[in-house]
Parts: structure tokens; C-alpha cells; sequence
């Protein structure tokens, strides 16, 4: 039995381009039918208030209590001498140890209120404070615009690596720095705070004048504090622990409502006590 060779068409230049024209076509078609799809949770502040919020930190006693750097020292020291905590790295941190001195060393100590401007970037929120005093530093006046970085990132849930997506479902959880560490929730519009300041670091070779009058807060439990908290504690929040590993989810337009997420009724009280007394430091109150 012979065997039948199939014969397909020759195809000429002009059908080649045709279909290559096509198929370039139904491409663009495609990847702009996505991107209109997207959401740009760069600037729309609206969609980020109706993301999930995720209660991956809780603040505990442990993290809201003030140490002196000797008591720090001495607790590295100890940990040192047990292969506990390696020879590197910020001691305090590793340690959760929240130093008293930190606040007094923070470059800048203002006043402001944010204004409910708040762009996403890079695993942060870019929020405009207006700054209504400054208590240290340099270069910030009464009635500046301030950028103060809000460390949280939108993420898809469950995308553990954060690579790819696989569904439009995206929430915001703290990225494992910053103030998020110690259980403080995002700023809350048209709330004045206390902030504790440094400079954003940017890499060498950016160009200084497009970040002039950025900061970050510094890694503190006490990093910023609502001015009327004392009036407020209900502001407060106290959030069991997940006892079936699943964080519990907010809407993000509730969890700026709260200035702290505690674990419980006396880490609660221990931030509130601790707020009145750097307030009242701070702003010679008392």
C-alpha cells in the first residue's frame, strides 16, 4: 500500500504577511483588553478602600515596651553568649527590644495631618502629610507638603512569592518592615499625628530633587501617634490571634479607622499609657 504524501499550499509573501498581520493584531487586541481590565491602584484611592486588609500583625506587650539602650545591650549580650542572635544585624530588632533612646534620636520630630492623598508605589504608600509643627529638624517648615511612606503592599492572596498573577483578588498586608512590625494600621484621613522622622534613603545615582521632603517613619512601635488618642482609645483595636492559621481580613476603609492592632486588653493599655507619656515629651505637655 502506497503511502499519500500530503501536499499543503504553497503560501506567497502577501498571505504570509496577512496572516502574521492578523495574528499581531488579535495579540495587541488581547493585551490591551487586559490592561483596560486592570486596576490602577497607583491613584485610585477609592479601590484600595474596598481591598481586604489582612491582620498579619498583632502588637504584644513585648514589642510595645520601652527599653534603654543598656537594658538592650545587656539582653544581646545574653542572647550573644547562647548562639541565640547572630554577631551582625540590629540586635534590637532581632530582638523586638523597641528602644526609649530611638525616639529621642529621630532627625525629625513634627506634627502633621494627613490628607487623604495616599499613591501606591513599590510595596508602600506615598501619603501627603501637612506638616502643622516642627518640634526637630531640618529643611521642614510649618505648612509643608511632606511625602511619609506607609509601609504596605498590595498582593494577591495566597501568592506567596509575589510572582505572576493568577486572579484579579488582591488584598493589603503589612511587607514585613517598618512600623506594620509593631501593629500600627494605616493613616486615617484628616488625623493630625505625632511622627518620628528620617530621610528616604534612595540609591547614589538617583537624582536628589525628585525626593527632596521624603521620609520614612522610623522602625519604632511609637513611630507616629494619633494626638487625640487619650480621647480615642476605642481606636485601639484588640484582635485575637488566628487559632486556624487564617489572618483575619478588614475592609482597608475600617482598618484606618484604628491606630493600633493589640493582641490583647493589656498590650492595649500599655500602648495607651506609653502614647500619653511620649506625647507629652514631645510636645511639653503634662
Amino acid at each position: 500500500m502506497r503511502r499519500r504524501r500530503l501536499h499543503l499550499p504553497m503560501l506567497t509573501m502577501r498571505a504570509l504577511l496577512v496572516i502574521c498581520a492578523c495574528l499581531m493584531a488579535v495579540c495587541v487586541g488581547v493585551g490591551l483588553a487586559m490592561r483596560a481590565s486592570l486596576t490602577d491602584y497607583a491613584d485610585d484611592v477609592t479601590a484600595v478602600e474596598r481591598l481586604p486588609f489582612v491582620l498579619n500583625s498583632r502588637a504584644t506587650t513585648d514589642t510595645l515596651c520601652l527599653y534603654t539602650r543598656e537594658e538592650i545591650a545587656a539582653a544581646t549580650d545574653e542572647a550573644r553568649s547562647q548562639g541565640a542572635l547572630p554577631d551582625e544585624g540590629d540586635a534590637a530588632q532581632a530582638l523586638g527590644m523597641a528602644s526609649e533612646e530611638a525616639l529621642a534620636e529621630a532627625p525629625i520630630v513634627l506634627t502633621g495631618t494627613f490628607t487623604g492623598e495616599r499613591t501606591y508605589v513599590y510595596e508602600a504608600f506615598q501619603c501627603c502629610i501637612e506638616v502643622t509643627s516642627v518640634l526637630r529638624g531640618e529643611d521642614v517648615s510649618e505648612g509643608d507638603a511632606l511625602v511619609v511612606y506607609d509601609a504596605y503592599q498590595i498582593t494577591e492572596p495566597r501568592n506567596g512569592l509575589g510572582m505572576g498573577q493568577f486572579s484579579d483578588v488582591r488584598e493589603v498586608q503589612g511587607v514585613g518592615l517598618g512600623q506594620n512590625l509593631f501593629g500600627l494600621m494605616p493613616l486615617r484621613t484628616g488625623q493630625e499625628y505625632l511622627f518620628f522622622l528620617e530621610s528616604k534613603r534612595y540609591p547614589v545615582e538617583k537624582d536628589p530633587a525628585t525626593y527632596e521632603q521624603t521620609y520614612c517613619m522610623i522602625e519604632h512601635p511609637y513611630a507616629r501617634i494619633s494626638l487625640d488618642l487619650a480621647e480615642h482609645p476605642e481606636r485601639v483595636g484588640v484582635f485575637a490571634l488566628p487559632t486556624d492559621g487564617e489572618w483575619q481580613r478588614i475592609p482597608f476603609v475600617e482598618a484606618c479607622q484604628y491606630d493600633l492592632a493589640a493582641a490583647n486588653d493589656a498590650a492595649k493599655e500599655l500602648y495607651l499609657e506609653n502614647c500619653a507619656r511620649v506625647l507629652s515629651d514631645a510636645l511639653g505637655e503634662g
